[in-house]
């Protein structure tokens, strides 16, 4: 529940939000679409597994690029804020109710 909360909720928004911004345009929808399934991973990832394609190719590349220098870099960033959000939770936790 402590990732739901703290985390889950709040990257499942930004890759909502890069979702639509993405769906704006017509050639990056695909992108989108992409980020609607990844709200839904980060929402609670666990117990999932993603699974790589190989035969993706070049396009699949070039994608990934700027996927990562549009909304990516962002997203990131909100990762680490809210994994660290979380430490400090679970540290106060811990103080305040001793295993």
């Amino acid at each position: 529940m402590i990732w739901l909360i703290l985390s889950g909720f709040w990257l499942a928004l930004a890759y909502a939000l890069a979702g639509l911004i993405m769906c704006v345009l017509i050639v990056t929808i695909p992108f989108g679409v992409a980020s609607f399934r990844l709200a839904a991973y980060v929402l609670w990832p666990f117990g999932r597994t993603v699974i790589r394609r190989p035969g993706a190719g070049a396009a699949s590349t070039v994608g990934n690029v700027l996927w990562f220098l549009l909304t990516g870099v962002w997203i990131a960033i909100a990762h680490v804020v809210l994994g660290f959000a979380t430490l400090l939770d679970h540290s106060v936790v811990t103080v305040l109710i001793p295993p």
